[in-house]
């Protein structure tokens, strides 16, 4: 038993360098809530070590997102992509045109850079507005820029109390779920010269389910991956969100245009953030 307990503590110093990353096995990365000290390496892979490492591009930056192989980063209003395994960083310009009263909810990148117009996306915490800029161009032509998209989403949803969360990237373009949990919309970033548009389809609604108990709150999820898209389901016994009550899955069949339930996720493994705020919750 004591031998148990030290394998299950071993915990490995790795200074101001990475790890061994493998795209075969997904990482997680805990750190501080102010992004100060050591950041917390877990692989599910070797559930038995983690990695201790202070990695200079991360102190003092919150990590917002994982897409194509680019970390994002923010630290107050600057925001950067940070690629782990070239080092190489792009530091972008500040966010000014946030307002003190707003958040940043989630972020999203729309493609690889390497493509010819990249675009990180952000939404604001329960307001119909995108912040976006668009990567891909020299450092001195970045540039944040603000869309409002309530009068598009009303068209959609039929009113005007609604704001998008969760963005995702799915085969090739970016999705997104509205606040009600019903509307799965497509999120059509168009770039035309040096002007971005953004255009948002229906593209579906939320899968039905019956659930076993009557859980006092739900979260629903959005999450793809190059090839599938997921809506993700996570009941809780209380408010308070301390005891996990069930999980929902189902997979988007782009064939059938429709959600099936999935009982078996195989090798699929889903990092999900329940501490968002914004999310919509029922009883």
């Amino acid at each position: 038993m004591q031998q148990q307990q030290q394998m299950e503590q071993k915990s490995i110093a790795c200074g101001n360098r990475l790890p061994c990353l493998s795209a075969n096995y997904p990482w997680l990365v805990a750190q501080n809530q102010d992004g100060t000290g050591d950041q917390t390496f877990y692989t599910l892979h070797d559930h038995l070590c983690h990695y201790k490492c202070r990695i200079p591009k991360l102190l003092g930056n919150h990590i917002r997102g994982y897409f194509h192989g680019w970390v994002i980063l923010s630290n107050n209003k600057m925001w950067s992509v940070w690629n782990p395994l070239t080092s190489k960083i792009i530091n972008l310009p500040p966010l000014i045109t946030l307002n003190n009263s707003e958040s940043i909810g989630q972020c999203c990148l729309s493609s690889p850079l390497d493509d010819p117009v990249p675009v990180l996306l952000l939404t604001i915490t329960e307001t119909p507005t995108f912040l976006f800029c668009r990567l891909g161009v020299k450092s001195d032509r970045l540039s944040w820029r603000r869309m409002p998209y309530n009068r598009q989403l009303k068209k959609i949803i039929g009113h005007y109390n609604g704001f998008l969360q969760c963005p995702t990237f799915y085969n090739g373009k970016v999705y997104a779920m509205c606040n009600d949990g019903d509307h799965v919309i497509q999120v059509d970033i168009i770039v035309n010269g040096g002007e971005v548009l953004i255009k948002l389809l229906l593209y579906g609604r939320r899968p039905t389910y019956a659930s076993r108990t009557c859980f006092p709150i739900s979260i629903p999820l959005l999450k793809g991956t190059c090839s599938e898209l997921f809506y993700i389901v996570v009941a809780f016994n209380e408010v308070t969100k301390k005891t996990l009550g069930d999980v929902y899955l189902f997979k988007w069949v782009t064939s059938r245009m429709r959600w099936e339930k999935m009982v078996d996720i195989k090798d699929a493994v889903f990092f999900v953030d329940l501490a968002l705020r914004g999310l919509y919750t029922h009883p």
